[in-house]
């Protein structure tokens, strides 16, 4: 959530991302009123009550995702590899049934005999 969140900073749209119109961060974080929102089961996961969820949810953003981080999870999204080993990637095509990853295109190389 906090990649996602704190996408509108990193493009130097706002300053803070509950200050982003569409940001789900004023809801989740502040308890703002937003209709369109829904507490989905990891968000009511974070605590007891919704003021405990809200609480957890802001000291999500108190240490930032490395810019290391960041980056595997760009590589990630544009190459459409789950973050994970390799175990996990198969895991996640088994249960998808579609491929993950980067593979070479065209035919498969064709070994010499020896």
């Amino acid at each position: 959530m906090q990649y996602i969140e704190m996408n509108p900073v990193r493009a130097d749209m706002v300053d803070h991302p509950a200050k982003y119109r569409w940001s789900s961060f004023a809801a989740n974080a502040l308890g703002e009123t937003n209709h369109i929102i829904r507490c989905h089961a990891e968000y009511l996961g974070l605590g007891n009550t919704m003021t405990s969820c809200r609480k957890v949810y802001r000291q999500l953003f108190e240490i930032l995702i490395d810019k290391n981080e960041t980056q595997l999870i760009q590589q990630s999204l544009h190459s459409r590899t789950p973050v994970g080993n390799e175990k996990f990637q198969r895991y996640i095509e088994r249960v998808t049934g579609n491929k993950v990853g980067s593979y070479k295109r065209g035919r498969p190389t064709v070994q010499a005999p020896t």
